[in-house]
Parts: structure tokens; C-alpha cells; sequence
């Protein structure tokens, strides 16, 4: 799951002891850019997916069968864990995490959200539920990248 480690991330924000030593979490986090973002689809011809991180799937590379949500970008999911991968030191996979939500949010031409970005998408941001921001807070998630990556308040 890509948020499988989302305590994980509570833990570094204030300063709790890490759930797992630093290399497991390391490797975690790379099977993860490895099997969750890479193979969505690549609008950019890098060969990374630029959707984001899909939430589920098996171990196997398959599809987990759950479409309401193992099988959706979460958008909040999605910075979480690029704000993890960034502090874990995994930087050009964290910023390729994040850059796959932008790219749905903002450039994307058949879905750009701008600022109604939904809470998940399906199909490269075609399917996405829900649009209201009032209804769903979790994409602020993208602070935690912001603040892990220059964080004006630990000055």
C-alpha cells in the first residue's frame, strides 16, 4: 500500500522513534516507487508514471481487484509518501511521486483540477471522486513534502 507507512511519517514529524530501522524502511519505500508509480501511465516519455502512486498491489504487480480504492491515487497518499521518500533521502523518487499528482492536477489537459483537486483518480485522473475541497482536506498533504523539503519554521 503506498500509505502503508503514513505513521511512519507522523513518527519523523514529531519526533518519535522510527517504526523501522532506516535501510528496511529505505527498501520499502523503493518497492514501492518501484510497483505503486512507476509502471501508471508515463505522459512524459521518461518511463515513469506520472499519475502519482497507485494505493494497492499485490506482490505480484497485480491489480488487488478492490477499484473503490486499491486501485485509485490517493492524492494525500501520494505526498505522504514523496514527503517520506524525501526524508529517507530517496529524493528523485519522492519528487517523481509528487510531480505525477501535479501533473493530473495542473497539466493533465483532460482532467487539470487546478485548485479542486479530488481526493483520488482512477485511469490517469479521469475517474476521480470527490472534487470539493470543503469534503476532503487530505491533497494539503502536499505541505509535508513543502515543509520536508525547506521547512521555514525549523530555521
Amino acid at each position: 500500500m503506498a500509505d502503508g507507512l503514513n505513521g511512519q511519517r507522523y513518527c519523523e514529524t514529531y519526533g518519535l522513534e522510527d517504526i523501522l530501522p532506516g535501510e528496511r524502511l529505505k527498501s520499502h519505500l523503493r518497492q514501492v516507487f518501484k510497483r505503486n508509480v512507476v509502471p501508471l501511465k508515463d505522459y512524459n516519455g521518461d518511463g515513469i508514471g506520472d499519475c502519482g502512486a497507485i494505493n494497492g498491489i499485490r506482490e505480484d504487480g497485480g491489480c488487488i481487484g478492490s477499484k473503490e480504492q486499491a486501485e485509485e491515487i490517493w492524492t494525500g497518499s501520494s505526498y505522504f509518501l514523496a514527503a517520506s521518500m524525501y526524508h529517507a533521502g530517496l529524493k528523485e523518487e519522492a519528487l517523481k511521486t509528487a510531480f505525477g499528482v501535479y501533473y493530473i492536477t495542473y497539466e493533465e489537459e483532460l482532467t487539470a483540477y487546478w485548485f479542486n483537486t479530488p481526493e483520488a483518480w482512477q485511469d490517469g485522473g479521469i475517474e476521480p471522486r470527490p472534487t470539493h475541497p470543503e469534503q476532503y482536506q487530505r491533497p494539503r498533504a502536499v505541505w509535508e513534502l513543502i515543509f520536508e523539503i525547506d521547512d521555514p519554521y525549523k530555521k
